[in-house]
């Protein structure tokens, strides 16, 4: 994401070529927020609370983990803000269900 005074053409390039800026459609996402260190254990934590709630409502994952991190190494967990999300839509045989009634 980048402020709204630049566009696509506009962004600043990164240097690395392990930063890319892609442009994503519209689309629902589902999102977790937490504090903490990028470790697997507390990725994974949270990660099997967002697939759960996810599957629960009925919704079916369609797009690879996208991992936010906020905050650079130096601040302590406690300060970390970190994001997991997964673009979603509805379940098809929910949606099948709830119109041919």
């Amino acid at each position: 994401m980048f402020p709204h005074k630049f566009s696509k053409d506009t962004v600043p390039q990164p240097e690395g070529s392990s930063v890319f800026i892609q442009e994503l459609k519209k689309s629902f996402y589902a999102v977790i927020k937490f504090r903490g260190y990028w470790t697997d254990k507390n990725y994974e934590k949270h990660e099997d609370i967002l697939k759960s709630y996810i599957k629960d409502k009925s919704y079916e994952i369609c797009s690879p983990r996208f991992i936010f991190r906020y905050q650079p190494p130096f601040i302590p967990g406690i300060f970390r803000h970190n994001e997991i999300a997964y673009q979603i839509t509805k379940n098809k045989r929910v949606q099948s269900e709830d119109h041919s009634e």
